[in-house]
């Protein structure tokens, strides 16, 4: 199995998670962002404000049409000692992703990413200012940080101009890392899109493995991580 991308800290695996994830080791924390279940409105948005008009139809369908919540992360708890997962989704996914931590008697929270930039449209549909993120976590796994960074809602600009439809501020993303890991930890991404949770782990000294299935968004993610990355403080 050849790495599309790799050095010091970040691997990059083009592919689908499901063959790829068994053949990898133990990992510290789980952060990623899979494919949401969307229904676009009758002006040709998401919930959440994506223009989702822009996209090809299949491209639609990839990024919309969910994923196994039961298999999938039953595969992640294999590789985890201690299960420690951020599963951004969309709404109609929290409760099954909740009710899956909750089942294992994990400690499983709803976290709120507000976006106060995105488009006043609420035409029969809820403005698209939040999205959504379950942490689930067993007891003892590693969970730090101040009153600050554990915000269950943190307000930051919703991105434009990205090249992948669904990317996460960086900052979020570095938020979550610095909460469910330490310093050389392992983290697996196995929706990487194009590569945020990998440049935040190079940012914050953490070690990382990205998985994603279309080629065209590993391309973008490789030349992301091949930069220069600055530190980060909180």
């Amino acid at each position: 199995m050849k790495p599309y991308y790799n050095d010091k800290w970040v691997t990059l695996y083009h592919g689908g998670c499901t063959e790829i994830v068994p053949a990898l080791g133990m990992f510290d924390l789980v952060l990623t962002d899979p494919p949401y279940i969307l229904d676009p409105s009758p002006q040709g948005r998401s919930e959440f404000c994506t223009e989702v008009k822009r996209l090809k139809t299949d491209d639609y369908i990839k990024l919309t049409d969910g994923f196994d919540v039961d298999g999938i992360m039953s595969g992640w708890q294999k590789h985890m000692a201690l299960f420690n997962a951020f599963c951004f989704c969309s709404n109609k996914q929290i409760p099954d992703i909740m009710n899956w931590g909750i089942s294992k008697g994990y400690i499983t929270t709803l976290l709120i990413w507000n976006k106060p930039n995105v488009p006043p449209f609420a035409n029969n549909v809820w403005r698209g200012d939040a999205e959504f993120c379950v942490h689930i976590r067993q007891s003892g796994a590693y969970f730090e940080g101040d009153s600050e960074q554990k915000k269950k809602v943190v307000a930051m600009p919703r991105l434009a101009g990205t090249e992948h439809p669904t990317e996460k501020p960086l900052d979020l993303v570095s938020r979550y890392v610095q909460i469910g890991t330490k310093v050389q930890d392992i983290i697996l991404d196995p929706y990487a899109g194009s590569g945020t949770t990998g440049v935040a782990a190079k940012r914050l000294n953490r070690r990382c493995v990205l998985i994603e299935m279309e080629e065209k968004y590993c391309e973008i993610a490789a030349k992301r991580l091949s930069q220069g990355v600055l530190t980060i403080d909180f």
